[in-house]
Parts: structure tokens; C-alpha cells; sequence
């Protein structure tokens, strides 16, 4: 019969190597910490951060000094104990906890740098204007797609010459297709305001930081097509007048 013997939580192997790996670690999340360099560039450029974004720039500074306690802790408890010899169960325990925290600590930090999985940055999208074409306006919008993920976020393009919604490629698989209408095409723009589907969609991948606001627009085109894009209240009023003069420019052709 197979016996099989349970680890020995005070073996000097696991000090050994705790001692070797906690440093490295550290580097890890020191020089792969492009979350960290990414909220440093937004509040120095944030005069008038929200609420929000205040409360989680204070929960990164509370994991910026458990990861700094936990590192320390789980090395001096490794060095301590190949130093005296003394390979307790206790110390054991500390220095594996240490490691394992740093290690998904790590593992989630290197997650924040793969484009598209938790932050997507709207405002970067932009519009290639034909020759003849000027920007009226745009901003953040949200279509809704019909599908299993309806709220898509993108951002929303008004020109002289079409309407224009882009996606971000980051998101992958969640990205929906852009949505260009030229104003010849265009038959009738509605609005109305409309409560918002469960709050579940919000969850998804990809999706966590695209709020769909209450205003939504209904563009139809000559061809029997419809689009609905959702914009806050701000946004909204700041599109309404170019959206009608795109519409006007289509009924005078």
C-alpha cells in the first residue's frame, strides 16, 4: 500500500526558497507595475478627481503597503529561520502565506496589462475625416446591439458628412462592428429617455467601465436599419443641435 506523507511545513527547502523568490517577486510587481505608472499619469493630469476615483486611488495605496508588509515579513521569517536553524511550523506557514500573496498579487497586477481586460480608454478613439469632412462633435456613447452583451461601449463621431461609431479592437470578441451612416443615407433620428436594462451587463469583460447613460438615439436609414446609442445628459445636449443639422442636411439633398 502507498503512503503518502504530509508536507512538512517547517521544512528547510521552503525557507530556502522563499528567501530566493520573495526578492524576485517584488521586482515583479515593482517593474511590471503598469497599473501603478497608469494612476500616477491620470492624477497628475486629474485636478478634480471624482469621489470614486479618489476612493480607489486610497484602496491601491492600502495594497501598495500590504504588498510591502507581506514582502518583508515572509523574508525576514525565511532568512530568520535559515539564519537560527530554526525551521518551525509557524515560521513555516508565515513564509508560505507571504509567498502565495505576493505571487497572486503578482499574477493579478500582470493581468491589468493584457489591453481590454479590466480599463478601456474611450477618449483615444479617433475619426479619419475625409477631405471635404469637418468634426461637429463627439463623445463616449454606448450601442445597444440586440445581442447576448447589448451594451457595447465605443465613441460617437458627428460630422458635416456622416455619423460615425467606433469600438475599441481591445475589447476582442466583445467589440461590436463600427456603424458608419452618411448623411444621404440618413431618414430620421429620434430620441428618448429610457431606463437602463439590468445592471448585470455591466459586469462583463471588458465592459466594467462603460456606464450607459439614460438618453438614447434611434438613427434610422433609408435602407429600413436602425441604431440605438445611449449618451448621459451632458453628452446628449451637447450632440443634439449637429445631430439635427446632419439629419437637415440629408432631407435637403
Amino acid at each position: 500500500m502507498i503512503q503518502i506523507s504530509k508536507a512538512d511545513p517547517g521544512s528547510p527547502d521552503l525557507f530556502v526558497a522563499a528567501a530566493t523568490v520573495i526578492p524576485v517577486l517584488f521586482l515583479g510587481i515593482a517593474l511590471e507595475g503598469g497599473l501603478w505608472r497608469w494612476i500616477n499619469s491620470r492624477i497628475a493630469g486629474d485636478s478634480q478627481a471624482s469621489s470614486m476615483t479618489q476612493a480607489f486611488i486610497s484602496l491601491l495605496h492600502m495594497l501598495a503597503v500590504l504588498i510591502v508588509i507581506v514582502g518583508v515579513v515572509g523574508e525576514i521569517t525565511a532568512l530568520y529561520a535559515l539564519w537560527q536553524s530554526d525551521f518551525s511550523a509557524v515560521a513555516g506557514y508565515i513564509t508560505f502565506l507571504s509567498t502565495s500573496i505576493l505571487v497572486v498579487i503578482l499574477g493579478i497586477q500582470l493581468t491589468t496589462l493584457i489591453p481590454g481586460l479590466y480599463w478601456i480608454n474611450l477618449n483615444t478613439l479617433k475619426l479619419d475625416l475625409w477631405d471635404d469632412e469637418s468634426l461637429r462633435w463627439s463623445g463616449v456613447s454606448v450601442r445597444w446591439t440586440h445581442g447576448l452583451a447589448p451594451y457595447r461601449g465605443g465613441k460617437l463621431f458627428v460630422t458635416n458628412r456622416r455619423l460615425v461609431w467606433l469600438t475599441p479592437r481591445e475589447i476582442g470578441l466583445l467589440a461590436a462592428p463600427p456603424v458608419e451612416i452618411r448623411a444621404e443615407q440618413l431618414s430620421q433620428i429620434d430620441s428618448d429617455v429610457e431606463q437602463i436594462r439590468p445592471r448585470l451587463i455591466r459586469l462583463m469583460l471588458g465592459q466594467s467601465s462603460f456606464t450607459p447613460g439614460r438618453n438614447r438615439i434611434i438613427v434610422f436609414t433609408k435602407a429600413g436599419e436602425s441604431f440605438s446609442f445611449y449618451l448621459d445628459n451632458k453628452a446628449f445636449k451637447e450632440a443634439e443641435p449637429y445631430l439635427n443639422e446632419l439629419l437637415l442636411s440629408a432631407t435637403t439633398q
